[in-house]
């Protein structure tokens, strides 16, 4: 059998899998304009979600290939966590939601880039983002892993997952560079004020989505 197909169907899979759920980049570019991080803290934020997107399917994986876990209960498991995903955006973004309409309200622009700077180190926005794609899986990758695996192939297994993980990977960092260089491009500075209002509302409409259409 022709593994190198297999290889390159697990590239492509995620790649299309990030360019099609919003989730794996919009909420870092829109709490990035919110909260003023710097293109390169935004990067490293994204990068290290990425990581832990990744390594949290694959411990999945590796574990069900090992002790012989059927593919169909591997993903039963993954739904389980798709739901946590999905759901702890919406609430973060809600909860994020109503911040931002408090902060509209109270119009704090004035004070906004003091009062980030000095409370950014504080925050626990990358902590939850963190969380939220660690529980967040890869659904489509498991059942491509395995099949190399019980095969008795552990190499294309290997590269099989090297390919996924890194063009996912690959993908959300390329996603956010551009959406980060482009909404700075366009002129919010009327919007300022509704900046943490529209992140919240974005990350919790990226929920919604992955609680309806999956990842």
């Amino acid at each position: 059998m022709d593994y190198w197909i297999i290889i390159g169907a697990a590239a492509g899979l995620g790649l299309m899998h990030t360019i099609l759920a919003p989730n794996h980049y919009l909420p870092f570019i829109m709490i990035a304009k919110a909260r003023k991080w710097t293109l390169p803290k935004t990067m490293l934020i994204t990068f290290l979600c990425s990581t832990g997107h990744i390594f949290g399917s694959l411990i999945i994986a590796v574990i069900a290939v090992v002790f012989g876990v059927a593919a169909a209960h591997v993903e039963i498991f993954d739904g389980y966590r798709a739901n946590i995903a999905a759901w702890g955006l919406i609430i973060f973004g809600f909860i994020y939601f109503l911040y931002g309409v408090n902060a509209a309200i109270h119009n704090h622009t004035c004070c906004e880039h003091i009062h980030t700077k000095k409370n950014d180190v504080k925050s626990l926005t990358p902590f939850i983002l963190f969380m939220l794609f660690l529980f967040a899986p890869c659904e489509a990758w498991v059942p491509i892993m395995m099949f190399p695996a019980l095969t008795n192939v552990p190499v294309y297994t290997v590269l099989i997952a090297l390919a996924f993980g890194f063009t996912t990977m690959a993908a959300m960092l390329v996603l956010v560079y551009f959406g980060y260089r482009g909404i700075h491009a366009l002129p919010f500075k009327r919007w300022e004020k509704y900046s943490h209002l529209i992140a919240g509302g974005v990350i919790f409409l990226c929920g919604v989505f992955v609680a309806v259409f999956g990842r």
